[in-house]
């Protein structure tokens, strides 16, 4: 063990006065061998969610951060530069981990030398979830390329974050696990058991970037990760070129709610960077045809035809 603990499990929160002891308290009360501490970070909230986790001050492996608001990723990022821990975990503070599964990942992820481990996430109805407890455990190692592109819902080995951070005022900042985090992995592995409770948040991201100009982000995001992936020497592959295609579906997608023009912009932005990409490298996913020839020969009426066809196919996996 390179680390003082096993995991650093981090919690941003901003006014989370409803959910947050739950969150946290689903750690704190599990019985667990592994070695945790929690970072809970309050992020400039405005209700009472800074006076409950103050509640937790002086509680065994527990560390608070009060800080302005810097939103999730500088919540996020301010939790990492405090990290000591060979593994660590991002639970968002309106969800739960579910009892009984950290302790096999981590002996797990210790005894094969896993880079990261993905569980089951399951999406919460209120506070509740039903499940059935199954001690069968299975871990079935999955191509880098198959794994989701949440940042919860895994445990990843910390050294992944060296010199990577999420994208401070940006949306959609989990892009980074997919381009940056990833391909830099030797072994994912998936785990059969039930880790995270996700709660459908109504004031989230996915419901609040309809029609936002913020949505923009979906694009300028793709730029920071190309700069990053330059710096880090991660080469683009096939596998990462067929990713792109889908993503650029994706923010089609999330941009749809704005202005034409505003949408154009975005579309020949995109052919700028992709044409050099397209030289080297053509698509095996026949629903990827149509929004390529729309790049390539910069006719934005046949790339948004391709983007609603790749879209409705539903053959892009990426998430939302």
């Amino acid at each position: 063990n390179t680390g003082k603990y096993d995991l650093d499990v981090i919690i941003p929160c901003y006014n989370v006065e409803k959910y947050v002891r739950l969150c946290i308290d689903s750690i704190m009360n599990m019985d667990y061998k592994c070695n945790v501490r929690i970072i809970i970070i309050d992020d400039g909230s405005e209700d009472a969610t800074g006076n409950i986790i103050d509640e937790y001050a002086g509680r065994k492996n527990i560390l608070i951060i009060h800080q302005e608001n810097q939103g999730l990723s500088g919540a996020r990022n301010a939790g990492l530069l405090e990290v000591n821990a060979d593994y660590v975990m991002f639970l968002d503070s309106d969800d739960y981990i579910v009892d009984g599964n950290l302790d096999a990942i981590l002996e797990f992820a210790y005894s094969e030398n896993v880079d990261i481990i993905e569980g089951k996430m399951v999406t919460l109805s209120g506070n509740v979830i039903d499940y059935a407890k199954d001690n069968s455990f299975e871990f079935v190692e999955i191509n880098r390329h198959k794994a989701t592109g949440y940042a919860c819902g895994k445990i990843f080995k910390t050294t992944l974050f060296d010199n990577v951070s999420f994208p401070a005022g940006y949306w959609f900042e989990d892009g980074i696990i997919r381009y940056l985090i990833m391909p830099r992995c030797e072994k994912i592995y998936g785990f059969n058991g039930l880790i995270y409770a996700y709660r459908q948040n109504e004031e989230g991201i996915s419901y609040k970037s309809r029609g936002n100009i913020k949505s923009i982000d979906a694009y300028w995001l793709r730029e920071i990760i190309f700069d990053d992936m330059k710096k880090l020497g991660i080469e683009i592959t096939q596998e990462l070129y067929e990713m792109l295609i889908d993503e650029i579906a994706l923010t089609f997608v999330r941009t749809s709610g704005l202005e034409q023009n505003v949408k154009i912009s975005i579309f020949y932005l995109t052919a700028e960077w992709f044409r050099p990409l397209h030289k080297r490298f053509r698509s095996r996913n026949r629903f990827h045809y149509v929004l390529e020839k729309g790049l390539e020969l910069e006719n934005f009426q046949t790339y948004a035809d391709g983007c609603g066809l790749l879209w409705n196919s539903r053959i892009v996996q990426v998430d939302v």
